[in-house]
């Protein structure tokens, strides 16, 4: 089968010459080349790249991004419009290969925006404007397939962000990495949704003594998404809250000796708030059949110790029971130490990127990032309709910055995945970001002020701790969490 051209109009006209793109549908190579080339006229685009020829020709880059995307969306057309065949077993197929580039999605040669600057097109990759948060399915997949997801229906009613996002999409450092080949570091920014708040107030209203809050996820939908090289320093750590505890003898029997109807009185009166049921020592040895007149000889000195103790702080003297046990018999109670779960923790990650311009176009992409990082960890500002803030304007409220998303990927047989072999991490707030202009110590710049070296640091914090339910991915109640494959650490 031979190259089919795509399109009855060129995709551009250069010298005289028009230009269109043309696809092999049984092989998915794609060229762009003139009509009825000669022997000299060679293909200036070959499978998703912009080749040296296309120099000759004096595309600029944006002319280039602007024709990539133009293209990928002319071959994903025909595609779409190529036939279908049943094969064996009954499984429809298209009769056509789409090209890998178009499915990614990515553009190798996509140069940086500048802050201000509008999207050419939309091939700047996966985090284009409008793309929604997701994670895809469980097994290492395509890059595009891992973050498509459905619309999401969020909206809130107080604060609209500043759209700021989109001329700030896609920018990438360096401007030539190659995001197909090269492992590489996707760090999207998210727009924020409180995670319990259906029920708290929402659908779910009443159901915390029932089952408890159920988080519904903070992340819900991708605004903008910047590349960056592999970090030079990667720790995960996971931590949980372990923590001594006591359980002494006394408090031990009394524990032992609670009934229900106790039980019962005991939370009506937390209910009401009363004054409890266990008013002194006394009642306590009573309720437990151990007070001084009955018990071991070990249970009698301590409990007589612990009265001693409550008389001596009844007139001002602060002196514990094992204290006295201590001066008297050389002993002290055994408190029962064992060391009990707490509670969960958030994890913390601290990442550090070193960026040395090489052009003024690479130039552009650094400030971008640095720009991208600044107004999407800031707060938003609402004005008094409900609508954008305005620069120094009024304001009732003050929104919850975007929060970020971070991927570490990797190519394996020829696709570009989540890397199994490095640890995930939830959605994550930017809780502190700086950048140092002289990282040598010396200041030093081009000759339109550009730092000749800039070093960003980020401090990020999950907004949600690690459960060994999330190792399950998705098919929970919180659908905004990644699937973990078999063979991936996770998170």
């Amino acid at each position: 089968m031979a190259f089919k051209k795509i399109g009855k109009k060129p995709l551009f006209t250069k010298n005289g010459k028009d230009y269109y793109p043309f696809w092999e549908a049984k092989t998915g190579n794609t060229i762009i080349q003139i009509e009825n080339p000669s022997a000299s006229d060679k293909p200036i685009f070959e499978d998703g790249n912009w080749n040296s020829n296309s120099n000759l020709v004096g595309l600029t880059d944006q002319e280039k991004a602007v024709y990539w995307d133009t293209t990928k969306q002319s071959i994903q057309k025909a595609y779409n419009a190529s036939p279908v065949t049943a094969k064996q077993g009954g499984k429809k197929t298209k009769n056509a290969v789409l090209p890998q580039w178009v499915k990614l999605g990515i553009n190798p040669n996509q140069t940086a925006l500048t802050p201000g600057q509008p999207v050419l097109g939309t091939g700047v990759g996966p985090g284009v404007s409008g793309q929604q948060l997701s994670y895809g399915v469980p097994q290492p997949s395509q890059f595009g397939e891992i973050i498509s997801a459905p619309p999401s229906t969020y909206t809130n009613k107080f604060i609209k962000p500043i759209d700021y996002q989109k001329s700030l999409d896609g920018s990438k450092y360096p401007i030539d990495m190659d995001t197909l080949t090269q492992d590489h570091v996707v760090i999207s920014s998210i727009l924020y949704k409180p995670a319990f708040s259906e029920d708290l107030f929402g659908k779910g209203k009443g159901s915390a003594l029932k089952t408890g809050l159920q988080s519904q996820g903070n992340a819900v939908q991708r605004l903008a998404t910047v590349y960056l090289p592999m970090p030079g320093s990667i720790l995960d750590a996971n931590t949980v809250d372990w923590q001594g505890d006591e359980l002494g003898a006394l408090a031990a029997d009394a524990l032992a000796g609670i009934d229900a109807k106790e039980r019962g009185i005991a939370a009506a009166d937390a209910l009401t708030g009363g004054g409890g049921t266990l008013s002194s020592l006394k009642d306590l040895f009573d309720k437990t059949g151990a007070f001084l007149g009955g018990g071991s000889p070990e249970f009698k000195n301590l409990a007589t110790t612990a009265i001693d103790s409550k008389i001596l702080n009844m007139q001002g003297y602060a002196v514990s029971p094992e204290s006295i046990l201590a001066r008297k018999s050389g002993i002290i109670p055994n408190n029962n130490n064992e060391l009990l779960f707490k509670g969960v923790t958030m994890r913390s990650f601290s990442f550090s990127f070193k960026m040395s311009p090489r052009s003024s176009d690479e130039a552009a992409a650094i400030r971008s990032i640095i720009r991208w990082f600044k107004v999407s960890m800031a707060a938003k500002k609402a004005a008094a309709n409900g609508g954008a803030g305005v620069a120094g304007g009024a304001s009732f409220f003050l929104g919850t910055p975007h929060v970020f998303e971070m991927k570490f990927m990797t190519n394996i047989n020829g696709k570009v995945v989540e890397n199994p072999a490095v640890g995930m991490m939830k959605p994550m707030a930017l809780k502190k970001f700086g950048c140092n202009y002289t990282p040598d110590g010396l200041w030093a710049a081009y000759s339109d002020g550009q730092p000749v070296q800039v070093t960003i640091a980020c401090d990020f914090q999950e907004l949600e701790p690690i459960f060994d339910t999330d190792y399950i991915g998705s098919s929970g109640v919180n659908k905004n969490l990644r699937p973990v494959a078999d063979n991936a650490v996770g998170w």
